[in-house]
Formats: structure tokens, sequence, C-alpha cells
């Protein structure tokens, strides 16, 4: 999930990659600079269903670049 304010885009994110569980939230600013803040403790996140009324974005490198 991506959306933006005050002149940054953030990128929700809950993946799993290598057996490993990963979520948290990708910060971007205006003037390129990035941040990452990860969830810390056990995930509790349920973004699967809220990708079932989202639209995808294409362009994330959160999905692989691959929409359903």
């Amino acid at each position: 999930m991506t959306f933006s304010r005050a002149d940054a885009d953030y990128a929700v994110f809950d993946f799993t990659e290598s057996g490993k569980r990963r979520a948290g939230v990708h910060v971007t600013t205006a003037d390129g600079a990035a941040n990452e803040v990860s969830c810390v403790g056990p995930i509790h996140g349920r973004l699967n269903s809220l990708g079932q009324r989202l639209p995808c974005d294409n362009d994330s490198t959160f999905n692989g670049g691959q929409c359903p």
C-alpha cells in the first residue's frame, strides 16, 4: 500500500522472503532521501486483505513488479 503526504511517499510493506517475514514503512522524501521503519516483535499485519480492496501498484518494488 502506498500513499503520499507532505512531500513524502510512504510504502507500507509486509512480505516473506527466504522464510523470514518483514513489515514496516518505507519513506522517500521529495529530495530523494529514503528511510525504512521496520516493525519489531511479532507481526500481526493483515495487508493481504487490503490488497483485495486497493489497486495494485505495478511500480512498487515491494510486490516484485507483479500485480495479480
